[in-house]
């Protein structure tokens, strides 16, 4: 290989790497807008609402949401609040995790409030 080639080839490795990290920062800053949701509702889950808006976005990126993450937490949510119902004290704990369940199944267009 010549100058040239090792130039073009070197050129273009580095704009691989800058789109790599610039749809990095794309798809991790909504996700991590997220997390600050759940951080709102874990630290304190009594009194407050959630309330879900309506869009084709927020539809799109929560199907997105679904298939890599969501369906997990969700899951482990539920799981974990039919577990703390078992008891008459624990019930409002379950539904706690019961609201933490539906939330981090479609968070995206959602609104923690109280």
């Amino acid at each position: 290989m010549d100058e040239r080639q090792i130039f073009v080839c070197k050129l273009i490795g580095k704009a691989e790497l800058f789109y790599k990290r610039d749809m990095m920062k794309i798809i991790g800053i909504p996700v991590g807008l997220q997390c600050f949701k759940f951080a709102t509702l874990a630290f304190w889950p009594f009194g407050k609402e959630i309330v879900y808006g309506n869009g084709m976005f927020s539809f799109l990126v929560n199907l997105i949401w679904i298939i890599f993450f969501g369906w997990e937490m969700a899951l482990g949510n539920l799981i974990v609040g039919c577990i703390w119902c078992i008891t008459i004290v624990g019930i409002p704990f379950g539904k706690q995790f019961f609201k933490m369940a539906r939330l981090s199944f479609m968070p995206f267009g959602a609104s923690v409030i109280g």
